[in-house]
């Protein structure tokens, strides 16, 4: 049997599929699939790509970013079988590839290209109001890259020669433009975010200074849903996972010590080191069962 299982999101889009003992059959990989921020031709091409010489699976779990509503999983789910044909295939919004990684977390939250926290009690699914890169997402790498651009603007002038690493230019007049145009303007700001780790490992002040701001906003947006849901960690961990916690092996700290400034409630905090694709592979299996 072969359990296929697809992390999509708005950077990227992986797929693995292992068979009944768990060893990989399939690997592949392509661009940002996204559904409610990706535009379709853009989302299909980059799904066959990373599904270009998939055997057909048994099962199929698909956990991608911007799934809103059943319609939404709908329309995904025809994309696949179109690709399959009649096979099982369940489709999630992308945070529910976490749950069967770390079943004991008290939280899960995701710091990717955009951020999100959920818990489940009672079988209850609660989760933040993400709201996307025009309105919220504190706290997510596209975030950092955002804050980035706006103290260049405002005149961090020594974030110039950041910015001209990953765009080939200090010069706003044409970086904003190349954003606004891209396939994935989230994606494109959220490219400053290893150069910001970089710079943050070096020593660059105001790099330090965007990336401290940064992991605030994240620690108070976190205590704030926490409370809200009156979560309590105990002896369970909030568990993370996402681009965010890579880009320096400061950052995981420096979150730390922002939400216990924050909250009283002093969470013990664990890395999802497994690749949230494999989740999905949990996932798929369970499709048979």
């Amino acid at each position: 049997m072969l359990f296929l299982g697809l992390d999509c999101g708005g950077t990227s889009s992986r797929a693995l599929g292992v068979d009944g003992s768990g060893q990989p059959q399939y690997q592949g990989q392509s661009g940002a699939a996204n559904w409610a921020t990706t535009d379709r031709a853009t989302l299909q091409r980059h799904l066959a790509e990373a599904l270009e010489g998939c055997p057909t699976p048994d099962a199929v779990a698909v956990c991608m970013a911007g799934i809103l509503t059943e319609e939404d999983a709908d329309g995904v789910a025809r994309l696949l079988h179109d690709r399959f044909g009649e096979v099982r295939i369940a489709v999630y919004p992308d945070y529910r590839a976490l749950v069967p990684l770390v079943p004991e977390a008290c939280a899960y939250l995701i710091a990717g290209t955009g951020t999100l926290l959920f818990t489940i009690q009672e079988s209850k699914l609660l989760k933040s109001y993400a709201n996307g890169a025009l309105i919220g997402d504190e706290g997510s790498v596209m975030d950092l890259g955002r804050r980035a651009v706006r103290a260049y603007d405002q005149g961090a002038g020594s974030l110039g020669p950041i910015l001209a690493e990953v765009y080939g230019t200090a010069d706003l007049g044409a970086i904003i433009p190349s954003i606004y145009r891209s396939e994935s303007p989230a994606g494109q700001l959220a490219r400053l975010g290893p150069a910001l780790g970089h710079s943050l490992d070096s020593g660059h002040s105001e790099a330090t200074s965007v990336i401290r701001e940064t992991l605030f906003s994240l620690a108070r947006n976190v205590s704030r849903y926490l409370d809200r849901w009156k979560v309590e960690g105990n002896d369970a961990p909030l568990a993370v996972t996402g681009g965010l916690w890579s880009i320096s092996d400061q950052i995981l700290p420096m979150f730390i010590e922002a939400l216990h400034e924050v909250s009283p409630d002093r969470l013990s905090v664990t890395v999802i080191k497994t690749a949230p694709v494999e989740g999905a592979v949990l996932l798929a299996k369970e499709l048979m069962n």
